[in-house]
């Protein structure tokens, strides 16, 4: 959210690039701690069902 407020807001170069690198952060984030929750809170059994639920609930 942060991320793309400041993009509003780039009026000049160096922001940009604090965007790029806020953004690519933040989505890093969420690429890899989404399934790490996933396997934490429902365990192994059933990861590769959960996952395909929640893929279709969040597209």
């Amino acid at each position: 959210l942060l991320a793309v407020l400041l993009f509003n807001f780039a009026t000049t170069e160096p922001l940009a690039y604090l965007f790029a690198v806020l953004f690519g952060a933040g989505n890093g984030m969420a690429v890899v701690a989404s399934p790490a929750l996933v396997a934490n809170y429902f365990g192994h059994k059933n990861y590769a069902a959960i996952i395909g639920i929640r893929g279709l609930i969040i597209t």
